[in-house]
């Protein structure tokens, strides 16, 4: 039901994929079956990496570097849900 889309150059990297592969890559698995939901991953390093790619249409990001290579990782993993949840919120009218 999810499939994982991410450049395995920039997996662990910091370098989030560019706008283009992330709008790119889900309109080609919307275009197969448009149930299907769509994580983006692959360098997303913090919680507006998080915002920039749920904001271009994916329904799920990577974090578990940006995580683990955080000085803070509890405080990341709060900075991404913040993140998550407020593209979802102005993405969704709430």
């Amino acid at each position: 039901n999810i499939i994982v889309a991410e450049p395995t150059e920039l997996i662990g990297t910091g370098k989030a994929s560019d706008e283009e592969y992330v709008e790119a890559s889900i309109r080609a698995v919307k275009d197969v079956n448009p149930d299907i939901l769509v994580l983006q991953g692959a360098g997303i390093s913090n919680g507006q990496d998080v915002y920039n790619t749920i904001k271009l249409g994916a329904q799920a990001t990577g974090t578990t570097s940006g995580i683990m290579k955080s000085d803070r990782p509890y405080e990341m993993v709060e900075e991404m849900l913040y993140n998550l949840r407020k593209a979802w919120d102005e993405l969704h009218g709430c």
